[in-house]
């Protein structure tokens, strides 16, 4: 078995579409202030991903399914998504699972779903909470987020209240940004 290699980063967002949300986020800064690190996207559909702008030419990306993407999920350190990654998908002792959830938590979902059989639409609720159980850590936008995480996951993951990382350019734009935001949209 090969080792892990730390300084790798599967990334993979809204079921592998492309280079987006919280995940694309924590992209940009890891690039920014760790780069060393090498960070490689799923991506299912490259080619509909560069026409939407949702793969920058110059992202390193794989195919969901191939050798190579098993290969990098098998040696990753860390492993960044906004949803579960596939049941197939093991979890290596020694890797990072970062959860980073889709937005702030205004309906029912894990556990929540085990006595509301109307509102599961199919969902394997046992099986969702394996898969919630290979996170490390949770990536919360508030309290009120990481309170129903916690309550809807019962799972050994740390919730981290870092915000929400795509809306980090609310509170940290620099001078100019928002005129140049404005100059760029015509408004």
């Amino acid at each position: 078995r090969r080792p892990l290699e730390p300084d790798l980063v599967l990334y993979s967002a809204f079921h592998s579409r492309g280079v987006l949300g919280d995940p694309a986020a924590v992209y940009r800064a890891a690039r920014e202030i760790a780069p060393h690190l090498r960070g490689v996207w799923v991506v299912k559909n490259p080619e509909l991903a560069r026409e939407s702008g949702l793969l920058p030419p110059d992202v390193e990306y794989v195919l969901p399914g191939t050798p190579r993407h098993r290969r990098l999920a098998a040696r990753a350190g860390f492993l960044v998504n906004n949803v579960n990654w596939p049941d197939a998908q093991a979890k290596r002792p020694g890797s990072v699972h970062i959860h980073t959830h889709l937005g702030t938590p205004l309906k029912y979902m894990g556990a929540d779903l085990l006595d509301k059989p109307g509102a599961r639409h199919g969902v394997d609720v046992p099986r969702m909470l394996d898969r919630a159980d290979r996170w490390d850590h949770s990536l919360v936008a508030n309290r009120h987020s990481e309170l129903v995480w916690e309550r809807a996951y019962p799972c050994r993951f740390a919730s981290a209240r870092t915000g929400s990382p795509r809306n980090d350019a609310l509170v940290d734009a620099r001078p100019g940004d928002g005129a140049a935001l404005r100059a760029r949209l015509g408004i």
